[in-house]
């Protein structure tokens, strides 16, 4: 239901004047980015926020390293079953060029996840596919398709874990 939701937004944004955008990002943009999901009831009938913020930078044309830092709250769809998990990374992006408005990306994501516990911290890597909805020359809103890969068995999906989940997220991206 929610990427449904995310859908409809973003196709009502469609008639943003392509002149207000620029897809190009030249080397030494910097860009500050918010993300997250939310899962009105997971496994555990419970409420669940994933959010994460990030800082990257542009060493070349259209091509963004950076650094993450998230938060998951209430009961993360996990085997770990506990409240909060935080995570620290990095990223790797590039984004395609089209002179509009509407921007395609992909990516990877490595991260470190630690929860309440001593035992319960692993490794999850991230590939993702996206678009970028440029409302101005600075902002973008992003919706994106991601593939995670984890070292632990942390999701929790069809009651069992499992150690690899997909999932949709959006985001709001500033560059300057």
């Amino acid at each position: 239901m929610k990427n449904v939701i995310i859908l409809v937004i973003l196709a009502a944004l469609l008639p943003v004047p392509l002149s207000m955008a620029t897809s190009t990002f030249p080397a030494g943009t910097r860009e500050v980015l918010f993300e997250g999901s939310l899962t009105l009831e997971n496994h555990k009938g419970s409420t669940r926020a994933d959010i994460l913020a990030g800082y990257g930078y542009f060493p070349a044309d259209n091509i963004e390293i950076g650094v993450l830092a998230s938060f998951r709250k209430t009961e993360w769809d996990s085997a770990w079953g506990i409240n909060s998990v935080w995570g620290i990374g990095g990223f790797g992006e590039y984004n395609i060029e089209t002179g509009g408005a509407w921007l395609p990306f992909g990516g990877m994501r490595l991260m470190l996840l630690d929860g309440n516990n001593s035992d319960d911290t692993c490794l999850n890597a991230t590939a993702m596919v996206g678009l970028k909805l440029m409302l101005t020359r600075s902002t973008a809103l992003s919706i994106a398709g991601h593939y995670d890969i984890a070292t632990e068995d942390i999701y929790f999906i069809d009651g069992k874990a499992e150690n690899d989940n997909l999932t949709a997220k959006a985001g709001l991206r500033v560059f300057f």
